[in-house]
């Protein structure tokens, strides 16, 4: 295999990996929603015929108890920690949250999987071109040694620097492909890219480590500074306004959830509309490897696949 075709195979399959495995990701989302629409249905079905006395059974509950087993008891017995219980419309709420929860997993897998992708990428950059790392990425190895390392060296090099913060190897990447800022700011879709990824990575870190629960202002303020916008000014407010489209007050009204799908506002329209802000972001995490990739090819002198297949078919 010569250089050209060995580099062109490592960025197609660090690309390929990601591409399907976000694909399966989607995939899973649909499936979720299928089961719990259908659930759903029938369930808010049973309540109204419950609620016109129809129903053979008076009321509609489900009750849990948190029944474990006395580790200090001489004896074998059982202790209640605790318990849960809903009945009637509380049970669809209760649905509802289960199925917003599953599907904000679903946005932290993408999430997850596109820094597996940068790290990935990253690494395959600095194997195939020395030149693209700065020294301190290579840690105590001397310029002589590097024409050694094999492409598994680079990827435990790049993890250590994404240990770091995501943000580490997308500032890299800023430098190691320039148009990259060009295409943030000005592309097809008229999408502020940099603020996009800041917003789907915060929202991956409340998921992950605060259960969806922010004060929005807070997270608001977060976001924009990360990208340099002030919350005061008006040329924030669009940034804002996609923020906001993302949460729901508690009742309490101190605090905010991640909301990406509701069951209660679903009109119609299939897995497409009840999914469609996941699908928006999973869009952009995917449209942003494209063009990392890209880039990447481009550097090396060659083609990306889709590229290459529509000159193959002409």
């Amino acid at each position: 295999m010569n250089k050209n075709m060995e580099i062109q195979t490592a960025l197609d399959k660090v690309h390929q990996v990601f591409s399907d495995a976000t694909a399966i990701t989607l995939f899973e989302a649909e499936e979720i929603a299928d089961s719990q629409l259908k659930l759903y249905e029938s369930e808010r079905r049973l309540i109204e015929l419950i609620s016109e006395h129809q129903a053979e059974v008076p009321h509609r509950f489900r009750a849990v108890n948190l029944l474990v087993p006395d580790l200090c008891a001489e004896e074998r017995k059982f202790i209640t920690l605790s318990g849960a219980f809903c009945e009637g419309s509380s049970f669809l709420n209760v649905l509802n949250q289960n199925f917003n929860s599953q599907i904000c997993w679903q946005l932290v897998n993408a999430y997850e999987l596109f820094e597996v992708f940068l790290k990935d990428m990253y690494a395959v950059l600095g194997h195939f071109d020395n030149n693209l790392w700065p020294c301190a990425d290579y840690g105590s190895l001397r310029i002589n040694e590097l024409g050694g390392q094999d492409l598994q060296w680079f990827r435990t090099a790049a993890k250590k620097l994404m240990d770091k913060g995501s943000d580490q190897v997308l500032k890299r990447m800023h430098d190691i492909l320039p148009r990259l800022s060009e295409i943030e700011r000005n592309n097809p879709m008229n999408w502020n890219l940099s603020f996009l990824l800041a917003l789907i990575g915060n929202l991956r870190h409340v998921i992950v480590h605060k259960r969806g629960k922010v004060n929005l202002q807070e997270f608001t303020e977060a976001t924009l500074k990360k990208v340099g916008l002030a919350m005061a000014a008006e040329s924030s407010r669009p940034a804002i306004e996609n923020i906001e489209l993302h949460f729901v007050q508690q009742p309490s009204g101190e605090y905010y959830n991640v909301e990406i799908v509701d069951l209660f506002s679903h009109t119609g329209g299939g897995n497409a509309n009840l999914l469609r802000k996941l699908n928006h972001l999973v869009d952009i995490l995917a449209s942003y490897s494209a063009v990392i990739y890209e880039l990447a090819t481009i550097h090396f002198g060659i083609e990306p696949i889709w590229k290459r297949q529509k000159s193959n078919s002409e």
